[in-house]
């Protein structure tokens, strides 16, 4: 959440490998929060942050299976050719 209003120029300037470049400007409006952010609670459940050892193992064993089903199917395929 922004903490500052005002107004922000973002440009952008692209140039490729033969050295033509284009430049592009846009300007950001960023009003005042209309309300506080919410207090903080005790009860977690905010979302985001660092995955969890639990999240990564999982995500890693899922890749593994799928690499073993993808391994098996090529080699069933080479065997029937």
């Amino acid at each position: 959440m922004p903490t500052t209003e005002g107004n922000f120029t973002v440009q952008l300037v692209v140039t490729d490998s033969l050295g033509n470049s284009n430049t592009t400007t846009q300007t950001v409006v960023v009003a005042a929060a209309a309300l506080p952010p919410p207090a903080a609670t005790g009860a977690g459940g905010g979302g985001g942050g660092a995955a969890s050892i639990a999240w990564v193992a999982g995500v890693a064993l899922a890749a593994a299976v799928l690499r073993l089903l993808r391994l098996g199917s090529v080699r069933a395929l080479r065997r029937k050719a």
